[in-house]
């Protein structure tokens, strides 16, 4: 194990993926602000944007494409008000904002968009690899984030398509939200019915068995104006200060990992070997008995796609602390 004495990070919480009436969701943009303040370090309102392979011509469904088609138009003629709104929410609740929009697709799955810069352009494209070509010819390519939601849906149904997928622009991928939990297939909360079923080839790990190398964020993908709100999704990450530019580099250098409830710090450090290449840790959270100053922390270690090859227990202590801005944290910090 690497010594990480001297550990130069700190701990920030964020939720890139979720939704207000900016599009065709419910519950006002500045709610959305206010409530992410309440809990998060950095976050990233998204609207609905674009849905280049949605049928339009099957009249049992036309009533869903024209909601669609009038969000989509919402997000498109009010999208420089929202890049104005989210400046000056940024200031007003000292929460760093970074602007974000989303593109559905039947084929490729659905990927969140997220720009480092206020004055973000809406770039859009009919697949994931026309959109980072895009994003690369204009030299963009330092301020825009790519990421698949939703992954555990099937292929064909916005479900994720790994064939879609690429590392430059897309160093993370969503593996829990309100859609349910992607590490694998059979998990402790399924995956919505109403865009199912489920599948395993949608999961994480078998994502890892590909030799796919990213890292794993959740968030709540609410569509009611409640970044953050608890048991849906949140995105750890640990970085040098919870300014914009830092926030931003731990995203792209993947030192995030993923919650669903409590804040909790993941301090970690795996030493790699030549014969075991790429290591995961996924971490998850049993409450003993709410007396209890500690919980139980079980770590499971997988390599390449051969299941948990070794486990180990461990507690860690409950602490609180305030950040830059004097919001109080329950902080749950594994050493």
């Amino acid at each position: 194990m690497k010594n990480t004495t001297g550990f130069d990070y700190q701990a920030l919480y964020g939720d890139i993926h979720n939704h207000c009436n900016i599009s065709y969701t419910y519950g006002s943009l500045d709610d959305a602000i206010k409530n992410a303040a309440l809990r998060l370090d950095f976050a990233s309102i998204t609207g609905n944007a674009s849905w280049p392979d949605m049928d339009e011509h099957d009249p049992r469904i036309h009533h869903i494409v024209q909601f669609h088609q009038r969000g989509f138009a919402k997000v498109h003629n009010n999208w420089d008000n929202y890049l104005e709104r989210i400046s000056k929410g940024e200031t007003a609740h000292q929460i760093v904002l970074f602007p974000g929009y989303e593109i559905h697709s039947n084929e490729h799955g659905d990927y969140t968009i997220v720009g480092l810069k206020p004055s973000t352009r809406m770039i859009l494209a009919d697949s994931p690899q026309e959109l980072r070509q895009r994003i690369f010819k204009e030299n963009l390519e330092e301020g825009y984030l790519i990421f698949p939601h939703h992954i555990g849906y099937r292929q064909g149904a916005r479900g994720v398509n790994w064939n879609s997928f690429e590392n430059p622009l897309t160093p993370l991928v969503e593996i829990a939200s309100a859609h349910g939990f992607a590490e694998e297939d059979l998990s402790d909360r399924p995956f919505l019915h109403s865009m199912g079923p489920q599948q395993h080839q949608g999961s994480m790990r078998y994502e890892l068995g590909l030799g796919h190398q990213f890292g794993v964020i959740a968030n709540t993908d609410h569509h009611s104006a409640h970044p953050g709100s608890y048991g849906h999704g949140v995105t750890g990450i640990w970085a040098s200060s919870d300014r914009r530019e830092d926030v931003w580099e731990s995203l792209n250098a993947k030192r995030t990992w993923a919650m669903t409830g409590d804040l909790m710090q993941l301090k970690f450090a795996v030493e790699i070997s030549c014969k075991d290449r790429f290591v995961v840790i996924l971490v998850n959270q049993e409450i003993l008995k709410s007396s209890l100053p500690a919980q139980l922390i079980t770590l499971n270690y997988l390599r390449q796609n051969k299941g948990i090859v070794g486990t180990c227990l461990c507690f860690q202590s409950v602490k609180w602390r305030r950040n830059s801005r004097g919001r109080r944290k329950q902080l749950f910090g594994l050493n």
